[in-house]
């Protein structure tokens, strides 16, 4: 049996693509934009901490990245966000619209 590799075929080998395709997003963005991203992310794991479920859960790296590019500045705006449904909206709209703004709402201790 021969196995030509001309597209990807597998589901790892879209994945991996994916996952080249963002990194080259991520280093097409300005300064500013890529400690964005870091901040998003610090959040996204602080979330998921407290929602005792993984990061990809809360936001896709992919949801990141569009943030980073659009900086929405209104829950509105989120909905424009590829992965942004209105629960989630709901859920983590405030935090990621301070970070987005420049500040950092401390996640809870409790």
């Amino acid at each position: 049996m021969m196995i030509r590799i001309d597209a990807p075929s597998s589901r790892y080998e879209r994945q991996l693509q994916d996952q080249l395709s963002q990194a080259d997003r991520l280093s097409a963005l300005p300064p500013r934009a890529r400690e964005l991203f870091l901040r998003l992310c610090m959040l996204r794991r602080h979330l998921a901490r407290d929602a005792n479920v993984p990061a990809y859960q809360v936001l896709s790296n992919r949801s990141l990245l569009a943030l980073c590019e659009q900086q929405p500045q209104d829950l509105p705006g989120l909905t424009s966000i590829p992965g942004f449904a209105p629960t989630r909206v709901r859920a983590y709209g405030a935090e990621i619209l301070s970070v987005l703004r420049g500040g950092w709402l401390e996640p809870s201790t409790e």
